[in-house]
């Protein structure tokens, strides 16, 4: 059980927490009507998206070297048990929902395997349910004013680590910056 908290809190913080500290220091300015004249097309949208997920995986990459630093990682594993304990305050059911994805997890490969389309639809709604439930938490726990400053640190603490562990980085994030806005933008505006 300790494993596994350590191992949720470890993923939340690796995977999420970048792009939710992210997302908070950034968000979207309204469309504009010029920016609607030059909306990005379809088949833009899709490079920019190509090109994140590639640079996504140069980052984590760079990452995963930045976070075997002892300190940087234990930073990394505070912040997620203060992220974990208040995400399980917002909602008491976390714990049981997460073991209870295990199981789905399971039973979606048996449904599956038996060719039961049913069973695999109901068990993916009830996961929808669970994320849904998860992401509520992790909101409530960010708007904390002493995790956003904490979140806000670690972010930093992490990014400087990986330029210093590959001076790349920093172009990388900027970049990847520059697409999520770009990507956000574009989505609120409206299709052609």
């Amino acid at each position: 059980m300790v494993r596994m908290k350590r191992a949720f809190a470890i993923a939340l913080v690796t995977l999420a927490l970048p792009a939710a500290a992210a997302a908070q220091q950034r968000a979207p300015a309204p469309v504009t009507s010029a920016q609607q004249a030059q909306a990005p097309n379809e088949q833009q949208m899709q490079q920019w998206m190509t090109e994140l997920q590639q640079i996504h995986g140069k980052l984590e990459a760079i990452q995963a070297k930045a976070a075997e630093d002892p300190q940087l990682r234990a930073a990394q594993e505070s912040l997620g048990t203060e992220i974990r304990t208040a995400m399980e305050k917002a909602d008491p059911t976390l714990p049981t929902s997460m073991q209870r994805v295990q199981t789905l997890e399971s039973e979606a490969v048996q449904a599956q395997q038996a060719g039961d389309q049913a069973k695999l639809e109901q068990l993916a709604r009830e996961a929808q349910t669970i994320q849904a439930r998860f992401m509520e938490a992790q909101a409530k726990a960010f708007q904390q004013p002493e995790i956003a400053t904490r979140l806000e640190a670690f972010q930093t603490r992490l990014e400087s680590r990986m330029v210093e562990v590959d001076p790349a980085a920093s172009g990388l994030i900027q970049r990847l910056k520059e697409l999520e806005g770009k990507l956000a933008t574009a989505m609120q505006a409206p299709r052609r």
